[in-house]
């Protein structure tokens, strides 16, 4: 297995009178400590980021573990409850 690691922001948006969050950048890193600073960058421009290692088996394409690595300020509950 071999890993990747993924940094996601989310942005809140108003719709309906409702703040909701929404998807922002998707980052890919082949590094961890890449990973960490860019979402500690992230998190200074956006409500919420999340940084994860994602195992995966290139040959297969098949997915293995998903750890969290670190989160910043609001990120939507079902995926921090994934973990």
């Amino acid at each position: 297995m071999q890993t990747t690691y993924i940094v996601q922001a989310f942005d809140e948006k108003t719709i309906k009178s409702r703040t909701v969050l929404e998807s922002a950048a998707v980052m890919q890193f082949n590094r961890e400590d890449e990973a960490l600073r860019r979402a500690g960058r992230l998190s200074e421009k956006h409500a919420g980021v999340l940084a994860v290692a994602q195992e995966y088996d290139e040959d297969s394409g098949e997915m293995g573990r998903t750890t969290l690595l670190e989160h910043y300020g609001s990120v939507p509950e079902e995926i921090l409850e994934s973990f």
